[in-house]
């Protein structure tokens, strides 16, 4: 499906087009969540995300809220950038650009002198090194150690097993399970069910791993994840009993335990605004975080 307005063709991002974004971000890795090749199909079939090549770049337009994400390309400067913002507009009056990768920002002063740039904290990734993730050193994570230690002692029979695409019935049920528990209605937790089951929908297709912990054949804590970039994972989904003490340090724990020979940071995505989520993001001590820039064209 495609539709021709102006210069441009926008087509649907289906998943059989897979590997040619992965081709695009392996040329032009992108550390920032949004831009990860699960996360543009497992959300982006809700969005609707479409795409349109511009010169020799690929660029992601979300319909929904007017976004154009930053184009998969080689450098260019910040005037070629707002001249296919104001274009794109002969098509949706709305759309703004989002996304600016800070190494392109640094490079590009300039880009001040044609868009007004904003940092959005609650949109922003959080990563973390793989490293201290599985060690837990330090007073501040000693608590989390602690938990840890006191779950491995009541459990000491737990299983630690990989995801695979026929789990998906347990991983939906566990997840509604996970909501009605904590009694939590929300629009957002409805998208992300959705993504969730999308996820193995499109298993084969895409570089889609996760670990589950099951304590007497029963799962209670799961995450699913994928290669961000060459030394970066993105942990996607992520949910755990909360009625089991220790059980959201044990999954945190054995992820980084799986994944720290392979990667050396860990994208754990963003806190969306929520207190509660913020405070645990925080409380595990970020590495850095990938700032979530949107724009107004001057």
């Amino acid at each position: 499906m495609s539709l021709t307005q102006n210069k441009y063709e926008l087509k649907l991002l289906t998943v059989d087009l897979a590997p040619m974004i992965e081709g695009c971000l392996s040329a032009f890795p992108k550390l920032a969540c949004d831009l990860n090749l699960c996360n543009l199909f497992t959300w982006g079939q809700l969005y609707k995300l479409q795409y349109f090549i511009w010169g020799s770049a690929y660029v992601i337009y979300n319909p929904r809220y007017h976004y154009l994400a930053f184009p998969f390309c080689y450098d260019f400067d910040a005037k070629a950038l707002a001249d296919l913002v104001r274009e794109f507009r002969s098509i949706d009056p709305k759309t703004e650009m989002i996304l600016f990768p800070l190494e392109w920002l640094e490079r590009h002063p300039e880009a001040r002198d044609y868009f007004r740039l904003r940092t959005h904290e609650a949109w922003s990734d959080y990563v973390y090194s793989s490293e201290k993730l599985y060690l837990l050193s330090g007073k501040k994570l000693a608590k989390k150690k602690n938990l840890l230690s006191q779950f491995r002692r009541l459990y000491p029979e737990y299983r630690v097993e990989n995801i695979v695409k026929e789990d998906k019935e347990a991983i939906l049920e566990h997840f509604k399970k996970w909501q009605s528990d904590r009694d939590i209605k929300d629009v957002g937790l409805t998208m992300e069910y959705k993504a969730v089951k999308n996820s193995f929908l499109f298993w084969d297709k895409l570089p889609l791993d996760g670990l589950k912990i099951i304590v007497e054949d029963e799962i209670i804590a799961w995450t699913i994840f994928s290669p961000q970039t060459d030394d970066m994972v993105t942990i996607h989904f992520e949910k755990f009993d909360p009625a089991i003490k220790g059980c959201a340090q044990v999954i945190n724990w054995e992820s980084a335990k799986y994944l720290k020979d392979r990667y050396r940071y860990i994208n754990r995505e963003q806190d969306m605004g929520i207190e509660g989520l913020r405070h645990a993001k925080r409380s595990y001590e970020p590495e850095f975080m990938v700032m979530f820039h949107t724009s107004r064209l001057k």
